[in-house]
């Protein structure tokens, strides 16, 4: 079954910026065109292939669904939506826009990347596991990982005799054995099955609503979760845009614009991404590191 719909993204919108920045969501790049597998409400394992159409300032997003079965009508609002949301198409960034232009850092970053959204994850699941797996490694070893993850532990289904897997739930993973998981993930097995339990205990409710501090604290009391990995699900995983995190590309990034080449420490960072940016410090420092990466090989 394919479906297509089409959504009209709020402007300025381009997809191609999916390439850049931190990426914790596992897209690929097939023909030019981003594409990752999804699962329905149902259970049903979709492929999305994502097109833009139209200009920067009136763009139109096509949404190529395709799956082995038939999708019901609410399991394709529900997979449109997802992909809405994990992308920011129709996000109202008006006001951090408003902010941004009177910034002499971020306004040049926003007009070399315009059109660039936050890339977030499916949920917070995908997220906190994604988040672990990225701890002290490089992206590339990072992506791997990742990939290896569903195509070992997630629902697949054949496509045009492709093998198109999605990401491993909660369940799943929860219930795997470590060895098989230590093949993937070495010693991050036992943080991935941590992070999993904890969602099926009910984590999402436990944070909903909750300030970032305090979604901090709750995400930071699970074992082999640390401040970087609390931060930056809550960000990529929650779009919660005052939450900063910092690892040492964030300090190298920082120093270099607004700390004359020197490393800051990180208290010495959030004090400043606190005063400068407030509730938008989060997104300020998504769109500054993706200003100063190349384009990831996906």
């Amino acid at each position: 079954m394919r479906i297509r719909r089409q959504v009209t993204a709020r402007a300025p919108y381009d997809l191609r910026w999916i390439r850049r920045g931190y990426l914790f969501a596992p897209w690929r790049f097939e023909h030019g065109k981003p594409v990752r597998a999804l699962l329905s409400p149902s259970g049903h394992v979709v492929e999305a292939r994502l097109v833009q159409s139209g200009s920067i300032n009136r763009p139109k997003i096509q949404m190529l669904l395709s799956s082995a079965t038939e999708l019901s009508s609410g399991d394709i609002s529900s997979l449109c939506a997802q992909l809405d949301w994990t992308l920011g198409l129709t996000e109202d960034l008006s006001a951090f826009y408003n902010i941004a232009k009177n910034d002499p850092v971020l306004s040049r970053a926003m007009m070399e990347l315009k059109g660039y959204r936050v890339k977030t994850t499916r949920d917070l699941h995908e997220m906190l596991v994604s988040a672990v797996v990225s701890q002290n490694t490089n992206f590339h070893s990072f992506r791997r990982m990742l990939m290896a993850l569903a195509e070992r532990f997630g629902s697949s289904i054949l496509l045009d005799g492709r093998k198109v897997s999605a990401f491993p739930s909660a369940q799943v993973l929860a219930k795997s054995s470590r060895k098989a998981l230590e093949r993937i993930g070495a010693y991050r097995s036992q943080a991935i099955q941590n992070v999993s339990l904890a969602i099926l205990n009910g984590l999402e409710g436990q944070i909903e609503g909750r300030t970032t501090e305090e979604a901090t604290e709750r995400l930071m009391s699970i074992k082999g979760l640390g401040p970087y990995s609390a931060h930056a699900a809550i960000l990529y995983g929650l779009r919660h845009y005052d939450a900063f995190f910092i690892d040492t590309y964030v300090l190298k990034v920082m120093g270099n614009l607004f700390f004359e080449g020197k490393r800051p420490t990180g208290s010495k960072l959030r004090d400043f991404a606190d005063q400068r940016w407030g509730a938008w410090q989060g997104l300020a420092l998504d769109l500054l590191l993706a200003w100063q990466m190349e384009d990831h090989d996906l």
